[in-house]
């Protein structure tokens, strides 16, 4: 089972990854794992996207990943807006992150720049 951050797009103010890490503490299930949404957490303030990955990322077992400008929930290819994806790639790496990535655009060109963006960070083979 994968808990997923609540759309902060549409209430900034709500970020709620306190309440993650509780309930995934709580439930103590390796069937339990969190979604970090890196689009989600940018919208939170300067700063916040990192922060809120390193309260999270001993649970995560999905990466949601998206870029935007920090006012909307934009879902632009990574590199294209204001998330400091390399950054959070970074800290992802040094934990050895293993799960699942999921990449959220809204074309098909910014997928595909995405991943090229992935693969040249992460080292991720894609065939």
């Amino acid at each position: 089972m994968v808990i997923r951050t609540l759309n902060i797009a549409e209430d900034p103010e709500v970020e709620n990854s306190g309440f993650l890490v509780q309930l995934a503490e709580q439930l103590n299930s390796p069937r339990v794992g969190l979604m970090y949404d890196c689009g989600h957490a940018y919208l939170c303030g300067k700063g916040q996207a990192q922060a809120i990955l390193e309260k999270m990322l001993p649970y995560v077992i999905g990466l949601h990943l998206s870029d935007n400008q920090g006012v909307h929930d934009d879902h632009v290819g990574l590199g294209m807006g204001n998330v400091p994806w390399l950054e959070l790639m970074n800290m992802v790496k040094q934990k050895a992150y293993s799960g699942a990535i999921i990449i959220e655009t809204g074309s098909l060109e910014d997928a595909y720049a995405s991943i090229r963006q992935m693969n040249e960070c992460l080292d991720i083979p894609l065939h």
